[in-house]
């Protein structure tokens, strides 16, 4: 969104984006839902393709992280971000729009799923294609929305919460 806002406000300078993933970005509100349910292709989630971001002339440095942001000490002279392969790249102005990790338990068991990447939503849903229970650790909107999913494939579901109430 930030991209598109900039290029149609009329910015033609250069934009590099930087991302973990090793996607161009997609909708996450999908995948604990339409994508998780297997009623949509991979395709139907992604915001862009890497030809949209080519035609918007984004430079993308997708797989790897920033691990070092050095602003100039004159505005002037713009400020430096260092990739996790040493990489580094100048900018007039950076954008951080970091998302947030998902939390890991304590000796976390290989069965159990995070979800937050399309990539963690498709292992979900292979699992849950020969599951006939799950276990859901939050009822927060993702959690209750996972849950739905995997009641509506005939799995059992157990939904622990600390809260009161759900989604609180």
């Amino acid at each position: 969104a930030c991209i598109t806002t900039l290029r149609r406000d009329g910015f033609a300078g250069t934009i590099t984006m930087v991302g973990r993933e090793g996607h161009p970005p997609y909708d996450r509100t999908k995948l604990s839902k339409q994508f998780l349910a297997g009623e949509w292709e991979r395709t139907k989630v992604d915001l862009c393709t890497a030809e949209d971001l080519d035609e918007l002339g984004v430079r993308t440095h997708l797989g790897r992280s920033a691990v070092a942001l050095r602003p100039a000490e004159d505005p002037a002279d713009g400020s430096e971000v260092e990739l996790d392969d040493g990489t580094v790249l100048h900018a007039d102005a950076v954008v951080l729009a970091v998302g947030v990790t998902s939390r890991m338990l304590d000796d976390q068991p290989d069965s159990a799923h995070l979800l937050r990447a399309v990539d963690e939503s498709e292992q979900l849903r292979d699992a849950l294609a020969s599951a006939s229970s799950l276990l859901v650790v939050g009822a927060g909107f993702i959690g209750a929305e996972v849950a739905s999913t995997a009641r509506d494939r005939g799995v059992t579901v157990t939904v622990v919460e600390t809260g009161t109430v759900p989604m609180a």
